[in-house]
């Protein structure tokens, strides 16, 4: 699980096989409470060993990275809104 500002991701198991499972992150909000999948997020991994749980983290890594680099561009866009409305 790795945290963000508001919020934490953690991953669910949506779909499972003999040859894969296929993960999707999910958002929980603390401050609104409410549950957000992330489509772009699914993943479909083999079945992996203990050799492959740096694999994982790096992957769980970038898909925060991903988050937060979208919620900084939002933090921007509105800012820059504002500037415009104001003038």
């Amino acid at each position: 699980m790795s945290k963000t500002y508001y919020s934490h991701i953690e991953f669910e198991i949506s779909k499972k096989d003999k040859n894969s499972i296929t993960l999707k992150s999910i958002i929980r909000n603390k401050k609104q409470n409410y549950l957000k999948s992330i489509e772009q997020s699914k993943l479909i991994l083999h079945y992996f060993d203990e050799d492959e749980i740096e694999k994982l983290q790096k992957i769980e890594k970038e898909i925060v990275q991903n988050i937060l680099h979208e919620r900084k561009q939002k933090k921007f866009l509105n800012k820059v809104r504002k500037i415009f409305i104001q003038n």
